[in-house]
């Protein structure tokens, strides 16, 4: 664990609990119109442009979250067996 994490006593939570915890920050950031965030960078744009592009030429190639989410904790899943 991280100093910062310790320090704000949060050392205790299991993975579940801080990614959920994550989820909720990440909603009082989003919330918070008055935060002064970084604007994106030219390749960022750039990237998202890509990426939205492709959705539109063919939507059916998206995957529902809960899918990619189960993706993602198997390959983590798996590169922890290593």
């Amino acid at each position: 664990m991280t100093s910062q994490i310790e320090a704000l006593g949060l050392g205790h939570l299991n993975t579940k609990e801080r990614l959920a915890l994550i989820g909720e920050l990440w909603e009082s950031v989003h919330a918070d119109d008055d935060a002064e965030v970084e604007p994106l960078c030219d390749e960022a744009k750039a990237e998202i442009d890509r990426r939205l592009a492709t959705h539109t030429a063919d939507p059916s190639l998206a995957v529902p979250w809960e899918e990619a989410e189960a993706r993602i904790r198997a390959r983590i899943q798996a590169r922890r067996q290593k």
